[in-house]
């Protein structure tokens, strides 16, 4: 029996997976790792090189969504941890010790929720809108914990927790971490939050990129506000208005920074209008969602 399984669901991210799966094998002081990868395509898609099929097992979960994918790889996970993180990760190579120790030393602790680091692509500095608005608001794990959930790009959870509050919901295609977690806190889980499990994360280059994303998450608590009531908060007109004066804070909150030169003015205008670009397409997709005139995400 493995003393951790990695579930890892993919779709059409082949050049990903390479590179999650070398800082896989390459852990130190990790025990012994049964690797899952979930192939979310609706047909299989996913070639492993020769020299993974021995350590890494491969599923096809063909219903669309990660959750459902990662409920593919829980099924098939044999260790009594279960780690989660996602194929455009790269885990740092004492990702599993690090978390594995924070375990050992907080044994009332079910739920570990890791640090996600971020870089660009070109390894050069955060310049384009997209990649400054992910270095300032993408990835807040620790709050995220503090607020009582975690997201699965860097996740361990005990085998015993989803015995007890059961797996991922399957409807939804974005929140399906968040309220797992939550639902797992509810459920008596302690979940803690250890900043030395590392993976580092990819920013996006591209605002379509997080616009596609901004639909995502939307349709995702759409999805989800009948489970929990916190995915109901977004649709309400009171947050639909807040969120349009939102942007107006953000305008001064980063002056502070331009001032003190932490932010050249070109980069502080592409911030602000980053910020303003996807918040307000936020509020235009839920006021979408709650007149109706959408219905539904599609993958």
């Amino acid at each position: 029996m493995a003393d951790v399984s990695v579930v890892i669901p993919c779709f059409q991210d082949a050049g990903g997976l390479v590179v999650c799966l070398d800082g896989l094998l390459a852990q130190k002081d990790a025990g012994s790792l049964q690797i899952i990868v979930v192939d979310n395509g609706q047909t299989p898609s996913i070639q492993l090189p020769e020299t993974y099929r021995e350590r890494v097992t491969l599923l096809h979960e063909p219903r669309p969504g990660s959750y459902v994918a990662r409920n593919a790889g829980i099924a098939a996970a044999t260790a009594s941890v279960v780690a989660f993180t996602d194929a455009d990760c790269l885990p740092q190579v004492d990702w599993v010790a690090r978390a594995l120790a924070f375990f050992r030393e907080n044994p009332s602790v079910d739920l570990v929720a890791g640090r996600v680091t971020l870089f660009t692509q070109t390894g050069a500095p955060p310049r384009t809108c997209a990649e400054l608005y992910e270095n300032h608001f993408a990835f807040r794990q620790e709050d995220n914990v503090k607020a009582g959930y975690a997201v699965t790009a860097n996740l361990f959870v005990r085998r015993q927790v989803f015995d007890r509050v059961g797996a991922f919901d399957p409807v939804t295609y974005s929140g399906g971490d968040a309220e797992f977690t939550r639902r797992a806190v509810a459920g008596g889980s302690r979940l803690a939050y250890c900043g030395d499990s590392v993976v580092k994360h990819a920013m996006r280059s591209d605002l379509d990129e997080l616009i596609s994303k901004v639909h995502r998450i939307v349709g995702g608590a759409y999805r989800l506000r009948h489970v929990d009531a916190v995915f109901q908060e977004p649709f309400r007109l009171k947050a639909i208005l807040k969120s349009l004066v939102a942007p107006l804070y953000y305008v001064f909150k980063f002056v502070p920074h331009l001032l003190r030169g932490q932010m050249s003015l070109a980069n502080y205008l592409k911030l602000i209008y980053a910020i303003h670009a996807l918040r307000l397409h936020s509020v235009y997709v839920r006021i979408a969602y709650r007149l109706k005139l959408k219905s539904d995400f599609v993958r």
